[in-house]
């Protein structure tokens, strides 16, 4: 099994991997569109190039003759020209693509294609490698034969300086909260939807809400329409995601809106605060920001830091006095910072 620390691949029986670097996800007679699960990593479409994040579901259109199939980062993919038929001196005319800043070497084999004589020796691997730059192969075996691949160009596939984008959806969270409910006797969540993509603290008092219910003092016209904000009730809570496809050494701005929110008006303390932290796995603060919540509505807020590995942490943490406060967080967004 290839992600065995990721449950989400357990239950999926209509997709394969072909091979170590293709995922297929087939598409029946009349389909224009299918639900695709991407393991954790970075994925580039086969046919169009685009650089997609994994450890998520993705909803893919394609034309008839386009299944999905998506690389993954860092392989090479050798192509070759269709031929008519196969003969003893064929050699075969490829193309290399190149997906991610540091792929794995790729090995091709040569024998005669006719004997077994390959068991003795007369073999050779052909090995595929690329430096950042530019390609080369390199040849090691017996066989002495005429050449089967002869490799016409190398072509880099993909934006992989683009930020890999956060598990979200709807300006912010996912549309999951039918079943959000506030006990208005105390102003406490007393039932809520877990937000997608998120590891939440409390899963009793952190959760995902439409803005459309709205939160007190703002209007329709102040908010994104559709857009879903998550609530972080009582001080200490928080959410978090590990974030994937970061280039080590470059530098990033988490970008989000933020705003307070009361339950209980007459109870619930003011000074309300939200911190947003990027850590490393291990726990290393990469950089960290925080800010007053105000009730007026959201205001911008944002996270600059410098990645040291491909995976980081983000966390949005209710760091308020201790009482019955909530703030709100919505727009999440990962990005490269401009030069």
């Amino acid at each position: 099994m290839d992600w065995p620390a990721d449950p989400e691949t357990y239950g999926v029986d209509d997709e394969f991997l072909f091979g170590s670097s293709l995922l297929v996800a087939p598409m029946l007679a009349g389909q224009a569109s299918r639900s695709v699960y991407l393991p954790r990593g970075r994925w580039c479409d086969f046919w169009t190039g685009e650089v997609v994040l994994g450890g998520r579901r993705i909803d893919v259109k394609k034309p008839v003759g386009q299944p999905p199939v998506f690389v993954r980062e860092n392989s090479l993919l050798p192509l070759a020209k269709p031929v008519e038929f196969i003969c003893p001196d064929t050699c075969f005319d490829l193309e290399v693509r190149v997906y991610g800043k540091s792929p794995r070497p790729f090995a091709l084999y040569e024998d005669d294609g006719e004997t077994n004589e390959w068991a003795a020796g007369k073999q050779t691997t052909v090995t595929l490698a690329w430096d950042g730059r530019e390609g080369r192969q390199t040849r090691a075996g017996g066989y002495s034969g005429p050449a089967r691949y002869r490799i016409g160009k190398w072509t880099p596939v993909g934006d992989y300086d683009l930020a890999p984008p956060l598990s979200l959806a709807n300006g912010g969270f996912a549309d999951n909260a039918r079943d959000f409910a506030v006990d208005h006797a105390t102003g406490y969540v007393s039932q809520c939807k877990p937000i997608a993509g998120w590891t939440v603290s409390d899963p009793q008092r952190v959760g995902v809400q439409p803005l459309v219910n709205g939160l007190r003092n703002m209007g329709p016209a102040k908010v994104d329409p559709g857009a879903h904000f998550a609530f972080i009730q009582f001080a200490g809570n928080c959410i978090r995601q590990t974030v994937d496809g970061l280039t080590p050494g470059k530098q990033y701005v988490l970008s989000y809106r933020f705003a307070a929110r009361d339950y209980a008006d007459a109870t619930s303390p003011k000074g309300q605060q939200i911190t947003a932290t990027v850590r490393t796995e291990a726990g290393d603060v990469l950089g960290a920001t925080t800010s007053a919540a105000r009730r007026s509505g959201f205001a911008n807020g944002s996270v600059q830091f410098v990645a040291t590995e491909p995976a980081a942490v983000v966390e949005f943490r209710n760091s308020s006095a201790p009482g019955e406060t909530t703030v709100c967080v919505t727009g999440v967004e990962l990005k490269v910072k401009a030069p």
